[in-house]
């Protein structure tokens, strides 16, 4: 490949990368979360359940390797969460959590308030798609591209021919 294509071929890659904006962190999602019943409308039943002294907390398995098999939760990154999936399920009462890799776990009070939170390999930022921006780059890469490489092209072709006479 040509050297000279080297630059504006990862300009565009780097462009097309970046045509989402994040709109709310995963911490920011997490902390959106203040009731017991906010943390059922979004994930549901959660898998395991502790009950200690003064406070509960509750477990979801995200691991994917048992999503489909082991775990009642069906939480995934930018997918459908129990409750709009319709999963109703009775969760298991422990003395001790399961080790998950990736897991959302929260703390409640006895008056059901979230007093905090834990997760660990999951990542619930919302992004949002930038449409026309994308568009915009696709295109203008396209006119870059053929800007670049179209010179080069006929240079080529124009040495081939003189070459043929």
């Amino acid at each position: 490949m040509n050297k000279s294509l080297l630059f504006p071929l990862l300009a565009i890659g780097f462009f097309i990368s970046s045509c989402s904006k994040q709109i709310y962190s995963h911490e920011q999602v997490m902390q959106s979360y203040h009731t017991k019943e906010d943390v059922v409308m979004q994930f549901g039943q959660p898998d395991e359940k502790m009950a200690l002294n003064d406070t509960l907390q509750w477990l979801y398995n995200c691991d994917s390797s048992s999503n489909l098999v082991l775990t009642k939760t069906k939480v995934k990154i930018y997918g459908t969460y129990n409750s709009a999936a319709g999963f109703h399920s009775v969760s298991t009462n422990v003395n001790q959590f399961s080790p998950y890799k990736k897991y959302v776990k929260f703390t409640f009070s006895k008056e059901g308030n979230v007093l905090s939170w834990n997760s660990s390999g999951v990542n619930f930022a919302e992004r949002k798609s930038k449409t026309l921006a994308t568009v915009a780059i696709v295109v203008g890469s396209a006119i870059v591209v053929a800007l670049v490489v179209g010179p080069l092209l006929l240079d080529d072709l124009f040495d081939d021919f003189q070459l043929a006479l």
